[in-house]
C-alpha cells in the first residue's frame, strides 16, 4: 500500500511504503512493485530505489483527460513527453 484511499490522489509516503515493502519482502520472493501514487518522475525514482518496480496508470489518465480538447496527436506526444521522462528518471 503506497497510499491511503483512491489511486492517483493524496501524498507518497516514500518512508511509509519502504517500510510496507520490507514487510511484504519478507513473506514472498516474488517482485513487488508499487502503483499508487506515481505520478511523475520523482516519485517514480524515489520507489524504485526500493521496489521491484513503478507502476504508472492514473497519471496518465489524468494528463489525457486534462488534454481531452486536443487533437490525438497532441494526446500522444504530452503522454510520451510523461512516459519519457519517468523512464529518464528510473535509468538515473
Amino acid at each position: 500500500m503506497s497510499l491511503k484511499g483512491v489511486t492517483g490522489a493524496g501524498h507518497l509516503d516514500v518512508e511509509s511504503v519502504r517500510a510496507k515493502l520490507a514487510e511484504f519482502s519478507n513473506l514472498t520472493d516474488v517482485p513487488i512493485c508499487v502503483g499508487f501514487g506515481i505520478k511523475d518522475p520523482e516519485t517514480a525514482r524515489a520507489i524504485a530505489d526500493f521496489a521491484d518496480g513503478v507502476i504508472v496508470g492514473s497519471a496518465l489518465v489524468t494528463k489525457m483527460g486534462d488534454l481531452a480538447h486536443a487533437d490525438s496527436n497532441e494526446i500522444a506526444d504530452t503522454v510520451a513527453e510523461l512516459v519519457g521522462s519517468i523512464r529518464v528518471a528510473l535509468d538515473a
